[in-house]
């Protein structure tokens, strides 16, 4: 059975010259039964492992008086500048140093990882491919025809995101060149919903067309007036995996289970492993790439330089754009 699991860096709303991608794993466990739980477990302890770390280093430099630091909470930004400064930046330091060992090998610092009852967990049976897909300089440009309509152009509201999940949960799924047709038993997916920021800060004109586009105002609840726009929902990629499956007359390809949710960063969120590592494998990949380059072509020799270096012993690998 094969895991895949896929998350986003960079704002696809916005036509600005900054890396735009989608990217994430393929955890294959080699058909080796209670493998896929084995990780899970795996990755959780890698992140509380480096959570831990960077709490002693930070609480042995005397300069942290904050809360206790928390899997998996302190995994991602809150908005709180302060936060950002002093928890969240030398975690995600502390993982981008650490990360490649990890999907390597499944260890930390060269040590195996414990489970909660402090056992050593089975060394790892399975392996990781990981993949890209970005935006190139120019787009599909068929979607930026003039004569493109609203449903197609990929300048129109969420079109961009829209083309490009689509395109890689295909490739992945029934055009994967890893694994012809029945050569993988069954498929689990993991995929993280999308959706806007608040519409009351939004551009008016891209507002607009999301407006065109029959997108509905969301409300986060009852007690907020902070509204969004659903992009990608488990129905959406129900309906494209499905609309691919006949399609491509590919309706042997065994979706054993279908995961499409928030990544949520509190305590009690289960089943979201998969999901963070692919957080912080977007996280890597794409730190401060238009710093440093200005144009696609070299955010992608980047971009493949880093994946090698965080799967160098795995040559099969995915970028596509």
């Amino acid at each position: 059975m094969v895991t895949i699991s896929l998350d986003e860096y960079g704002e696809f709303e916005k036509n600005e010259n900054k890396p735009l991608f989608i990217a994430g794993l393929i955890f294959d466990d080699l058909d080796k039964d209670d493998e896929v739980l084995a990780e899970r477990a795996r990755i959780k302890s890698y992140y509380k492992k480096a959570i831990s770390d960077v709490e002693n280093t930070l609480v042995e430099s005397g300069e942290y008086t904050g809360s206790e630091l928390m899997y998996p909470r302190d995994l991602h930004s809150n908005g709180n500048r302060d936060r950002d400064r002093n928890v969240i930046k030398p975690v995600k330091l502390k993982i981008s140093e650490t990360l490649s060992e990890f999907i390597e090998y499944g260890t930390y610092n060269q040590n195996p990882l414990k489970g909660e009852d402090d056992k050593e967990l089975p060394k790892r049976k399975g392996m990781y491919h990981l993949f890209v897909i970005i935006k190139s300089a120019d787009g599909k440009k068929k979607l930026l025809s003039e004569n493109a309509g609203m449903l197609a152009n990929d300048e129109w509201a969420a079109n961009r995101y829209f083309h490009m999940a689509s395109t890689v949960v295909n490739r992945l799924i029934f055009h994967n060149p890893l694994y012809p047709d029945g050569h993988a038993s069954s498929i689990n997916i993991d995929i993280a919903t999308r959706a806007t920021g608040s519409t009351r800060f939004m551009d008016p004109e891209l507002r607009q067309q999301f407006e065109e586009q029959a997108y509905s105002d969301n409300i986060y609840n009852q007690n907020s007036d902070y509204g969004y726009y659903k992009i990608m929902t488990p129905d959406i990629y129900r309906t494209l995996i499905a609309q691919e499956m006949v399609s491509s007359d590919k309706i042997n390809v065994k979706i054993d289970k279908l995961n499409v949710s928030s990544i949520k960063y509190n305590a009690n969120r289960e089943n979201m492993e998969f999901l963070y590592l692919s957080d912080s494998i977007c996280s890597v990949l794409g730190y401060r790439l238009y710093r440093y380059n200005t144009c696609a072509d070299d955010w992608l020799e980047d971009i493949v330089d880093r994946v090698k270096q965080l799967n160098p012993q795995n040559e099969k690998y995915g970028i596509w754009i």
